[in-house]
């Protein structure tokens, strides 16, 4: 006879049989699902309203399938309110769609117009892509394709040695320079179909204290701003980040002006940043870039950096 399947909300003490779980998870479908539940750990501590969005199911003593929804308040991404994760084991394709399915009508009760859900898997390069059974669920559900970022790495042991662009100066990032970047920003971005951050927006987007000035520079072109990269080091104790990165250097952005790209700017301001992340004790940096962006992928793979992990996103607004 088969073990009886209970749905439920979990508790610490379900998190040995997630984590076996979730890397039972990594090893079938190439995900990197394990790197989640150390959030879960960190919300079961103090969030109250978790039991609402989150389940794990039990067959007998074993666990075969969890998932939650992080509620988002980020000031910065105000429409980004509701983030989907689950998982099952191996042999239980159909038990993974019940949680999704639960998981979404559960976080919608928190969605207003406007607000947008997203699920975001994680897979190595080895998996090209979502299963095509998985593509066919998020859309039933109303969700959409939205992108794919590629995660790059470099050790920075022996980063590149920074040089100015001709005519270019790269000075540290300053509060006073704070303003004249979000236009940079804008003129950056603008190309990406980005339709840019308002002045009011913008030191919610980036606020000073998320990343460290003295990792963070400018690119001045007779003392305008033509490019900037602002970054920090992801060992903030008190925000949750993903244990595959903890530690790790972090390049949060790196933006040039459409007039001055193809002038080595990105890559000046890329290396004199790997170059403070070495001096500060790091030894690995990080960032994100898009899939199709082939030009900053170029620049970042000629500075040691590789993909190491793909980002799937998939949206539906509320």
């Amino acid at each position: 006879m088969s073990a009886s399947v209970e749905w439920r909300p979990p508790t610490p003490d379900d998190l040995p049989g997630i984590a076996a779980l979730a890397a039972a998870s990594d090893a079938h479908q190439g995900a990197l699902e394990a790197t989640l539940v150390d959030e879960l750990a960190s919300r079961l501590t103090w969030d109250r309203g978790i039991d609402a969005v989150s389940r794990v199911v039990t067959a007998g003593s074993q666990v075969v399938g969890a998932g939650w929804a992080r509620i988002m308040a980020t000031a910065g991404m105000r429409n980004w309110r509701v983030l989907i994760s689950a998982f099952a084991a191996p042999g239980h394709a159909a038990l993974y769609g019940e949680l999704v399915r639960w998981l979404d009508a559960a976080a919608a009760t928190d969605l207003g117009p406007g607000d947008v859900a997203r699920i975001e898997r994680v897979l190595t390069p080895s998996t090209a892509a979502l299963a095509a059974d998985v593509v066919v669920l998020y859309e039933s559900l109303g969700y959409e394709f939205f992108y794919v970022e590629h995660e790059m790495s470099c050790d920075v042991a022996s980063p590149p040695t920074p040089s100015d662009s001709d005519g270019i100066a790269i000075v540290p990032w300053t509060s006073a320079r704070h303003a004249e970047i979000r236009d940079a920003y804008n003129d950056a971005f603008r190309e990406r179909g980005f339709e840019g951050y308002q002045p009011e927006d913008w030191a919610d987007a980036y606020h000073p204290d998320d990343f460290l000035p003295e990792l963070s520079f400018v690119a001045l072109d007779a003392d305008r701003v033509v490019g900037f990269t602002l970054c920090t080091v992801l060992d903030d104790p008190d925000e949750w980040t993903d244990p595959a990165i903890r530690g790790a250097g972090w390049i949060d952005t790196v933006g040039v002006r459409p007039s001055h790209q193809g002038r080595g700017v990105a890559s000046g301001l890329v290396a004199r940043a790997l170059d403070a992340l070495r001096a500060s004790g790091v030894d690995r940096a990080v960032l994100r870039v898009n899939e199709d962006n082939g030009r900053a992928k170029g620049v970042y793979g000629a500075l040691g950096f590789v993909i190491v992990r793909q980002h799937v996103v998939y949206r539906k607004a509320g």
